[in-house]
């Protein structure tokens, strides 16, 4: 059975370079202390549906 983790590695495996870039920085948000979940990932899924 596949764990989380293998489907997630899995997916970062065919991101092309500028979605990985922007996860990676999505990520670094959420480890700030200023972290507002519903806006912040609202962002996320705009900037990835471009």
């Amino acid at each position: 059975m596949e764990t989380l983790r293998d489907k997630l590695i899995g997916i970062i495996k065919t991101l092309p370079e500028d979605r990985l870039q922007m996860i990676l920085d999505f990520i670094n948000q959420m480890n700030q202390s200023s972290y507002q979940a519903p806006d912040d990932f609202d962002e996320l899924q705009m900037e990835l549906r471009q």
